[in-house]
């Protein structure tokens, strides 16, 4: 099972290199990775087993890194608790939501840099540290900044998260994701888990997907069993029927 996870997600998020980087070929791109550092993604807790106990996220960004062009630049975002100083701009811990790494160039010497940044990369469960909550509606807000000052004719935001928000409106950051695809952000979330949080069950994960499914972005499956089975016809339709 684990395995079939693994190869799914990874897949995944080689797919969506692979799409970003033929339109990189054209133009520049800048791609802003938002993960989920919360416990439930590395902890097994009493709504349900850890959503990726093997970072298998981290994995899939190390892939598109490996396949990236130096036509790009690829930043990172903790999704975490409180935003970390000068308003999630300064590097944050585990615990806080805030950049990891900003744009960074993937000629060699970025890709170095932004390797380590990942591997950097910990849970509040990992990192010893007590639980918070899951602010994705201020990760999309942070995510908003960095992007807004980008002039690359092609922007993402991919977010890689179990849905399991706490401490606020689980549903709030919807907004954040509709305002940056009006402002030319391709916004693709990957949904991570094998429940069904309040955050984002399967039939609002459908729903997300509908509204962002223009240009390039959507909502998809994560891991099997549980997991939402959306088949969108601009991208992953081929990898998720695999995994129903």
């Amino acid at each position: 099972m684990l395995r079939v996870f693994a190869s799914a997600l990874i897949a995944a998020q080689l797919f969506v290199a692979t799409t970003v980087i033929a339109h990189a070929q054209e133009a520049p791109a800048d791609v802003l990775f938002i993960l989920d550092s919360s416990a439930s993604v590395s902890r097994d807790d009493w709504r349900g087993k850890a959503s990726d106990p093997n970072d298998l996220r981290l994995t899939a960004v190390r892939a598109f890194i490996r396949l990236a062009t130096p036509s790009m630049r690829i930043g990172l975002v903790n999704l975490s608790d409180s935003l970390s100083g000068n308003e999630g701009l300064d590097r944050s811990t585990a615990l806080q939501t805030g950049l990891v790494i900003n744009l960074t160039t993937a000629n060699t010497r970025g890709k170095a840099v932004l390797y380590e940044a990942v591997a950097s990369m910990r849970t509040t469960h990992q990192a010893g540290l007590e639980d918070g909550f899951t602010y994705t509606s201020r990760a999309l807000s942070l995510t908003e900044r960095v992007l807004g000052s980008s002039d690359a004719p092609q922007k993402y935001a991919i977010v890689l998260t179990d849905g399991d928000m706490t401490g606020e409106d689980p549903r709030g950051w919807w907004t954040n994701a509709v305002r940056l695809k009006e402002r030319g952000v391709n916004v693709v979330v990957l949904r991570l888990n094998r429940r069904e949080p309040p955050g984002l069950t399967n039939s609002e994960l459908q729903q997300l997907n509908a509204t962002l499914a223009s240009r390039g972005g959507g909502a998809h499956c994560g891991p099997p069993r549980g997991s939402a089975r959306v088949l969108p016809a601009d991208v992953l339709r081929h990898q998720c029927h695999n995994i129903r």
